[in-house]
């Protein structure tokens, strides 16, 4: 199946961490409307994840809650993701082993997330997205595509950049 879509999304904004353990962290209120309003981009008819892979942290989960919530979709929580490296996302994003799947969410932390996003998208695409580049906020989304059958062929600089929706 050709046109894998990949939504690379940082979790919404987190309460400070104190007296908490850093994977304890939930999400502030602004963090929980900016979860919900990704519902009318990562949700819609033709943006709809066939998986979610997602960190193991209390801020991600939230995150991904609205944009699973009565869609069937399968949510895979690893441990692997929290805190990853932009390395270890690529190499999990390349273990996907369902090529039927064309659209995943991967919702993880920065930097890992943000260095992922500009690893995989097109140089000149990332010209075009100039605060791609700089900054990926709290809430930050985005879209990348690729014309690859297969998730193990999607190489460094080769996705196209859809969209960034910043919160």
């Amino acid at each position: 199946m050709k046109n894998k879509f990949l939504y690379i999304l940082r979790h919404a904004e987190t309460e400070s961490g104190l007296n908490k353990q850093d994977k304890d962290r939930v999400l502030t209120e602004s963090g929980q409307k900016r979860a919900r309003d990704l519902v009318s981009v990562v949700g819609n008819d033709e943006h709809v994840p066939d998986m979610v892979l997602c960190s193991t942290a209390m801020r991600t989960r939230q995150t991904a809650e609205p944009l699973i919530t009565d869609r069937n979709c399968p949510v895979r929580y690893m441990d692997d993701i929290y805190m990853a490296s932009a390395g270890q996302l690529y190499h999990i994003v390349r273990s996907i082993d369902d090529d039927q799947l064309s659209h995943v969410l991967l919702v993880a932390h920065n930097p890992g997330i943000h260095q992922l996003a500009n690893f995989l998208a097109r140089p000149a695409d990332v010209d075009l997205h100039d605060g791609l580049r700089y900054a990926y906020p709290a809430g930050t989304l985005t879209i990348l595509q690729t014309d690859e059958s297969n998730w193990n062929d999607i190489q460094p600089g080769s996705m196209t950049v859809r969209d960034v929706l910043y919160p």
